[in-house]
């Protein structure tokens, strides 16, 4: 058996076979929009739920503001750092933009402690 090694390779094929289930398991299903089934199928990919084709949706202009916020400086909050491993910081930097992550804060730490909350 030949095993793809390529990072990039390996991510195309996975988002091909859930392509692929989606059109076997539900071909009625249509997306909103060639953004929304990047978003829809990523979740996907990230969470091996196929749940999320009826559980996410979006506000009717949430892409496009969000599409508009990313092309200029914006700070993406995210409160995990498995969340923050997955933003492309090299492209939010190309528009000033940049992640920021303070779950490991020693002062949200310490404020966790405190109230005793994780």
């Amino acid at each position: 058996m030949q095993y793809i090694q390529q990072p990039q390779a390996i991510e195309a094929k996975s988002f091909d076979i859930i392509g692929e289930i989606i059109h076997e398991t539900r071909p009625e299903y249509q997306f909103a929009s060639p953004l929304h089934e990047a978003i829809i199928k990523r979740v996907i990919h990230t969470t091996a739920d196929f749940d999320w084709l009826d559980i996410l949706w979006f506000s009717d202009d949430a892409l496009e503001q969000l599409c508009a916020a990313l092309s200029r400086p914006t700070v993406i909050y995210t409160d995990t750092t498995m969340a923050l491993s997955g933003i492309n910081k090299t492209l939010l930097a190309k528009t000033g933009g940049e992640c920021r992550c303070y779950i490991s804060d020693p002062r949200v730490v310490a404020q966790a402690k405190a109230q005793g909350i994780t």
